[in-house]
Protein backbone atom coordinates (compact mmCIF):
# COMPACT_ATOMS: atom_id res chain seq x y z
CA UNK A 1 0.00 0.00 0.00
CA UNK A 2 1.02 3.60 -0.52
CA UNK A 3 0.52 6.92 1.22
CA UNK A 4 -0.23 9.89 -1.04
CA UNK A 5 1.35 13.06 0.41
CA UNK A 6 0.10 15.45 -2.22
CA UNK A 7 1.02 16.58 -5.71
CA UNK A 8 3.10 13.77 -7.21
CA UNK A 9 4.51 12.47 -3.92
CA UNK A 10 3.73 8.88 -2.94
CA UNK A 11 5.49 6.81 -0.25
CA UNK A 12 5.30 3.07 0.36
CA UNK A 13 3.72 2.43 3.77
CA UNK A 14 6.55 0.05 4.66
CA UNK A 15 8.86 3.10 4.59
CA UNK A 16 6.70 5.20 6.95
CA UNK A 17 7.94 5.29 10.54
CA UNK A 18 5.41 7.71 11.97
CA UNK A 19 3.08 10.54 11.07
CA UNK A 20 3.24 13.46 13.49
CA UNK A 21 1.94 16.97 13.71
CA UNK A 22 4.42 19.81 14.07
CA UNK A 23 3.79 20.25 17.82
CA UNK A 24 4.83 16.68 18.57
CA UNK A 25 8.38 17.37 17.36
CA UNK A 26 8.86 19.74 20.30
CA UNK A 27 8.62 16.83 22.72
CA UNK A 28 12.01 15.63 23.95
CA UNK A 29 10.85 12.01 23.77
CA UNK A 30 9.92 12.34 20.10
CA UNK A 31 13.14 14.21 19.26
CA UNK A 32 15.16 11.45 20.90
CA UNK A 33 13.26 8.76 18.97
CA UNK A 34 13.81 10.55 15.64
CA UNK A 35 17.52 11.00 16.36
CA UNK A 36 17.89 7.29 17.18
CA UNK A 37 16.06 6.25 14.01
CA UNK A 38 18.21 8.55 11.88
CA UNK A 39 21.39 7.18 13.47
CA UNK A 40 20.20 3.60 12.97
CA UNK A 41 19.56 4.26 9.28
CA UNK A 42 23.18 5.38 8.71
Amino acid sequence: MFLHLGSDTVVALKDVISINDFKSFRSSVNREFIQKMRAKKK
